[in-house]
């Protein structure tokens, strides 16, 4: 039974990623997303609360639906272009609240190897979401 349990307590702690930021900070991503959640959650499959939830509470799902959620959200707003594979950085400080050109530009550089779209962005979201939790 012991052991039954701690694997789910790992699954879960493996499952997902979760960060430290300021709610005001969580608050304003999920803002930022509203205009393209609904689109977003119908194109990929994740149901609308869920991607509430795993935004405002800065607890994101590791599942490649989720992965494309934010990827989506990012290609509708004009921070990544699917066809050119680059991200537009001035756009994503000016319309992200904790995301800064050098610590984006550091992430895309530690995870630009990526070829799927989805986890390329996902990746770099996560990346700068640490960098922001260690200042909060």
């Amino acid at each position: 039974m012991k052991t039954g349990i701690i694997a789910i307590a790992i699954f879960c702690a493996c499952s997902a990623f979760k960060f430290d930021v300021h709610p005001d900070i969580a608050k304003s991503w999920a803002e930022m997303a509203t205009p393209y959640m609904e689109e977003c959650s119908v194109e990929t499959n994740v149901n609308i609360k869920a991607g509430y939830a795993g935004i405002l509470s800065m607890n994101f799902p590791d599942t490649h639906e989720y992965h494309c959620l934010g990827e989506c959200v990012s290609r509708r707003w004009g921070f990544y272009d699917q066809e050119t594979k680059a991200f537009d950085y001035q756009r994503i400080e000016d319309h992200i609240v904790g995301f800064s050109k050098e610590v984006t530009k550091e992430c895309v550089q530690e995870y630009n190897h990526i070829e799927d779209d989805c986890e390329k962005v996902f990746s770099v979201i996560n990346c700068v979401a640490g960098k922001i939790s260690k200042h909060y």
